[in-house]
């Protein structure tokens, strides 16, 4: 093991041409190097194998955080979150990902001004970042008709986020409209995602999904000592 973590970082990376590795890089990947193998060492090789075959990053995280818990490394509730926040990226990845500020700025062909008048109005779904940026869903643009054109907000994303209010924080509006559900599903029955739906002009279908899940399932009954109760 020593041996292994003494090794230069760059040593052990698949992809050729990367020298240039900080410091702190090298000091988070040792850390994490370290963690895994002694998780590793004391798991079962059933669960050590399921971890390694994990066909994406997120597959693989999500497989690990599993070793953790039962190495006794992290809390149940810290792996609730983490399991969380891996589903999704999971979701977000397959829809097509988010863009950075600057790259929405570049993609859309706006100021930065106008991307933030954009989401301060609601008019665009956008997700905090843990360095205090946004990102963006790709799946939420449609793409233009023509070279001349820049992609724009799907019609539609506005009132989805006014029927999801304040009830709905953006990583579950996301997760909600990011995963192909068979509530979205068009003509044919198939599975859609919330963004696909929209994309397609089912507009009201989504929203009026996004405001079941928002309405409390008590809203409109009798109040207490009511007729009806």
């Amino acid at each position: 093991m020593a041996t292994l973590l003494n090794e230069p970082l760059a040593n052990l990376l698949d992809t050729p041409g990367i020298t240039d590795v900080s410091a702190q890089v090298e000091a988070l990947v040792v850390r994490m190097a370290s963690l895994a193998l002694t998780v590793a060492d004391a798991a079962p090789a059933a669960a050590v194998t399921r971890a390694l075959a994990a066909a994406s990053p997120e597959a693989f995280l999500a497989a690990f955080a599993e070793l953790l818990v039962a190495r006794g490394v992290t809390a149940p509730g810290a792996l609730a979150m983490l399991r969380g926040r891996i589903a999704l990226a999971d979701v977000l990845k397959e829809s097509g990902g988010l863009l950075r500020a600057d790259e929405a700025q570049a993609r859309l062909g706006v100021t930065r001004a106008t991307l933030q008048s954009w989401r301060d109005t609601k008019k665009i779904l956008a997700l905090p970042l843990s360095d205090g940026s946004f990102g963006y869903p790709v799946a939420q643009f449609a793409p233009p008709a023509t070279d001349l054109e820049r992609p724009r907000p799907l019609p539609g994303i506005a009132d989805v986020l006014a029927a999801a209010g304040d009830a709905l924080a953006p990583s579950e509006l996301i997760a909600l409209l990011a995963a192909r559900r068979d509530a979205f599903a068009g003509a044919d029955g198939r599975p859609r995602t919330g963004f696909a739906a929209l994309a397609e002009g089912d507009v009201g279908l989504v929203v009026g999904l996004v405001a079941h899940v928002t309405t409390p399932a008590d809203e409109g009954a009798p109040l207490e000592g009511e007729p009806g109760e």
